[in-house]
């Protein structure tokens, strides 16, 4: 494994995965550092200037700081490195946000413009919405608005509606009993941000809207408490379609989307996943010490594939084509069963598409006979006639948009 560089910037009031994208920092790290690079720190407990390696990492939300002294050939003086006890210094990195706008990777024309939306929305302040499949990077985005605003030097609080039970959510929104903070007091001046909130009962809705209206929280026995930080939400599905089944509160729509960003999903930003895949086989190079390169047929596999998961699933295959093939260059063969079978159902689709539902010109199309096609249409279950020849009277074109898996 080769020497592995970190600078001052990179090192000071950062966590370890802002400096390893893995997590994992390698031993060259600690025994070929040059000391110019590091930080020189004073510690309080013996006055005494030492020059030091400091991996400041996070455990349980608290910030731990792991030194190791090195001498003047930038060697470590212990095997060990000794963890420290949390210190104020750095109280500023534990509200950190995790991520900024350079790690929303990719340059497709729907991607730049959320992203810059997104950009110019964190430095008016706005409260924004923010709508998207499941994986797409919601919560990275509000991160990267979170890093982007005046608030940045302030908590970033997470709170998933979806994953905590009703009673429970209540409690940790608006604050339980005696000494039990609410999420609005932990985010003061900073960010809150309500993932899934699509998943919040209508009686927690009308809550939540008092507090966002009023700008105040009411607590038994401590009066109201002044609401002083921004709010974003991640919604998972169409909140208009909610509205109408009267399953969202209309009003707390308006209140909580003044910017709504709508983030694309990766099959409709295709020209993005090259760039995706290279960026996570990145970390897997770093972590493993050994390079993996797609061939051009397996690239074009994966940009077929409709990626029912988007960017969360694109994470999953990376890591276990990595993790399973051992050689240099990864051929289709050696692509997850999954991603194969979705990937020729989507291409089927696409020219039966381009065909206009002719399936003799949709075999011509994708190189096989017109008997192999109505075999596959069939192991699909695609129609094996188009709706035309089906119903003559039928007006209705195919709607030429890809199902998800």
């Amino acid at each position: 494994m080769g020497d592995y560089q970190l600078q001052r910037r990179q090192v000071w009031g950062r966590f370890q995965w802002h400096m390893s994208p893995s997590g994992a920092i390698p031993h060259s790290a600690w025994a070929h550092a040059s000391p110019r690079k590091w930080l020189s720190w004073m510690l309080s407990n013996d006055r005494r200037t030492h020059r030091e390696i400091i991996f400041p990492i996070r455990q349980d939300d608290l910030v731990i700081v792991m030194i190791a002294p090195v001498n003047e050939r930038g060697e470590r003086t212990f095997k060990q490195p000794q963890r420290g006890v949390q210190r104020s210094l750095y109280d500023e990195a534990a509200r950190s946000p995790r991520y900024t706008f350079a790690d929303i990777i990719g340059w497709s024309p729907t991607l730049v413009h959320v992203r810059e939306a997104a950009r110019q929305a964190a430095q008016r302040g706005a409260s924004a919405l923010l709508v998207g499949e499941p994986g797409t990077g919601k919560t990275l985005l509000a991160h990267a608005m979170h890093a982007a605003s005046a608030r940045q030097a302030h908590p970033f609080v997470l709170t998933d509606c979806a994953s905590v039970p009703p009673e429970q959510l209540e409690a940790e929104l608006f604050g339980g009993g005696p000494g039990q903070a609410s999420r609005f007091e932990q985010a003061q001046e900073g960010t809150l941000f309500l993932k899934t909130l699509d998943a919040m009962p209508l009686d927690l809705q009308s809550k939540l809207f008092r507090v966002l209206q009023e700008r105040q929280l009411l607590r038994a026995g401590t009066g109201s408490i002044p609401v002083t930080c921004a709010v974003m939400a991640s919604v998972e599905c169409d909140l208009a379609g909610l509205v109408a089944q009267e399953r969202f509160r209309r009003d707390l729509w308006y209140r909580i989307g003044v910017v709504q960003l709508d983030v694309p999903p990766l099959r409709e930003r295709p020209a993005d996943i090259p760039l995706l895949i290279e960026h996570y086989w990145e970390c897997q190079r770093q972590e493993l010490g050994r390079q993996v390169h797609l061939s051009t047929a397996a690239l074009r596999i994966l940009e077929m594939y409709p990626w029912p998961g988007n960017v969360r699933e694109l994470v999953v295959v990376v890591e276990q084509i990595f993790k399973a093939h051992r050689k240099l260059v990864i051929e289709p063969k050696d692509l997850p069963g999954s991603v194969l079978t979705g990937a020729e159902r989507c291409a089927l689709e696409r020219a039966l598409q381009q065909a206009q539902g002719n399936r003799t010109r949709a075999a011509r199309l994708i190189g096989m006979s017109r008997t192999s096609l109505y075999r596959k249409l069939k192991a699909f279950g695609l129609p094996l006639k188009n709706e035309a020849q089906r119903s003559p009277n039928a007006n209705a074109k195919p709607s030429g948009r890809f199902q998800d898996l």
